[in-house]
């Protein structure tokens, strides 16, 4: 149904209730619409856009993170230097309606506390949220006994996330080395159990890096 409207019926200002912009065209904006089918690449086969626009669009990963000095949560896509990718979403209608979910589908989101998880809340409409699949939450290695023994997610997280579409849910442990290797074995032992008891129709995975991990500036960085 449609939320908005412009009283003239020219273009850009009008959206379904879910958020998601509406690009049927209106009077002179057919013209463009066809003329814009008939440009090459939206003239390839829906299978071979599609691999375009996956592959545009995904394999990323979007960080979820709250600024302290604005008090305020944000989304960044990281390789920053991918940030542009969704400006595709923007180059003309038929692109907007055969891509507009996938940033949300095809892109992991990663956050380092069950904090900022309201970046979700608060950044994305709910058709975005429905779209997300994979999730991630990073840990420090010297951390990870505490956020075993202090759940790394709680009861209002585990909550939320059963609203989601997830099909796989990790955590990444940053800075692990051979000597970690008992401590995480163990603390991957009892967070397996506790989310899959709460997640059990998700793939649930702990993985290790000995990547870093600068905690104020959400970067990563070689070594233990």
């Amino acid at each position: 149904m449609l939320l908005s409207r412009s009283p003239t019926g020219k273009r850009g200002y009008r959206r379904f209730r879910s958020g998601t912009l509406n690009v049927t065209p209106i009077g002179d904006e057919e013209l463009l619409v066809d003329t814009n089918s008939r440009f090459p690449l939206l003239s390839l086969p829906p299978e071979v856009r599609n691999c375009i626009w996956a592959h545009a669009l995904g394999n990323s990963m979007i960080q979820a993170y709250h600024r302290r000095w604005t008090r305020s949560y944000r989304l960044r896509l990281k390789p920053p230097n991918r940030a542009n990718a969704m400006s595709l979403l923007r180059t003309c209608r038929q692109i907007y309606q055969e891509t507009a979910i996938l940033p949300f589908k095809l892109n992991t989101f990663t956050m380092s506390s069950a904090y900022n998880i309201q970046a979700l809340e608060t950044r994305l409409k709910p058709y975005q949220r429905a779209q997300i699949t994979s999730l991630q939450f990073e840990v420090q290695v010297e951390n990870l006994s505490v956020r075993v023994n202090d759940p790394l997610v709680n009861a209002r997280t585990y909550a939320y996330l059963k609203l989601l579409t997830l099909e796989k849910f990790e955590i990444c442990v940053f800075g692990h080395t051979k000597k970690h290797a008992d401590s995480v074995a163990r603390a991957r032992a009892s967070l397996m159990s506790a989310i899959q008891s709460h997640l059990p129709h998700v793939y649930v995975a702990v993985t290790t890096t000995e990547l870093g991990w600068h905690t104020y500036n959400g970067k990563w960085y070689p070594g233990p």
